[in-house]
């Protein structure tokens, strides 16, 4: 979600680690060397989410999945998760943009002497059902650990992270084909004399045209003073000298259909100006000359 800047990540969480005091003999049990338990049964690691977004999500939204236990006291749990975490994005070079998100799992109530937790793996996308407007680049993996000074103690904290890089293919019909139509639109009002209806045409439309893709990306995305794109940017921009140049030619136009006499003090300033370019024509022409 952009407008909030959360991650939303639905998964398997696939979990294993040894309890000494789950283990036996198969020989005891009539060769029974793997059981099926429930949650409540034996003990599971007390792992939540650090960077959580919503309170629901801090420790698995689970489905009520049973354990694997085999005799060497080895368990094997694959909850089902929905993990809501915070994820901060820069969006000044949208829709280009590329992100890194992080889901950090830490210990809550037992610190490192107590429970060692590591990642073997990165995250696996062998079953990644792929999202209409990210791709995934990149996964990796990390174990750190927040010490407490105060006690002494520590307690382990593993970070996976993703990289993340926006599709831009929908933008380019959405936003960029329009925004060069409406600029070319602009530019060929030059080549319509002041006096034509259709300069005023064609700019009218360019406005209209950029103020609706600007209202568009407004309504669509929730945009920070600190990460305003420059594709924004660049549109507020072209709007602003859109509506300016519409105001000018207008004022132009109405001038030119009216006879006004110049003051005297306007008269004086263009004869003056219009003498110096004419002695300067005269000097060079008779240097060259």
């Amino acid at each position: 979600d952009i407008n909030s800047q959360i991650l939303t990540t639905e998964g398997w969480f696939y979990m294993t680690w040894i309890d000494e005091h789950l283990i036996w003999k198969k020989e005891d049990y009539g060769g029974i060397g793997t059981i099926r338990v429930k949650q409540d049964e034996v003990w599971i690691p007390d792992i939540f989410l650090f960077n959580s977004a919503d309170v629901a999500s801090i420790k698995y939204n689970v489905i009520q999945t049973k354990l694997v236990l085999f005799n060497n006291g080895w368990l094997v749990w694959v909850p089902h998760i929905l993990f809501k975490s915070i994820c901060e994005l820069d969006l000044t070079d949208w829709p280009y943009d590329q992100h890194n998100c992080g889901i950090e799992l830490v210990t809550w109530y037992e610190d490192g002497l107590t429970i060692n937790i590591s990642a073997d793996s990165k995250l696996i996308l062998n079953h990644y059902w792929k999202s209409e407007e990210w791709d995934v680049l990149e996964t990796e993996s990390e174990r750190l650990s927040y010490d407490i000074s105060v006690t002494n103690i520590h307690y382990p904290d593993i970070t996976f992270t993703m990289r993340l890089r926006r599709k831009t293919s929908l933008y380019h019909y959405t936003v960029f084909i329009p925004v060069t139509t409406a600029v070319i639109l602009n530019l060929l009002m030059f080549w319509f004399s002041i006096r034509s209806n259709v300069r005023f045409l064609l700019s009218s439309l360019s406005l209209l045209l950029l103020t609706i893709i600007l209202l568009y990306l407004g309504l669509k995305f929730s945009f920070g003073t600190n990460t305003m794109p420059y594709a924004v940017r660049y549109i507020s921009r072209i709007i602003l000298t859109i509506g300016l140049t519409l105001v000018w030619t207008t004022i132009a136009h109405n001038v030119q259909n009216l006879n006004i006499q110049l003051p005297d003090v306007m008269r004086r300033v263009t004869a003056t100006t219009q003498w110096l370019v004419v002695y300067s024509d005269n000097e060079n022409s008779d240097t060259i000359g």
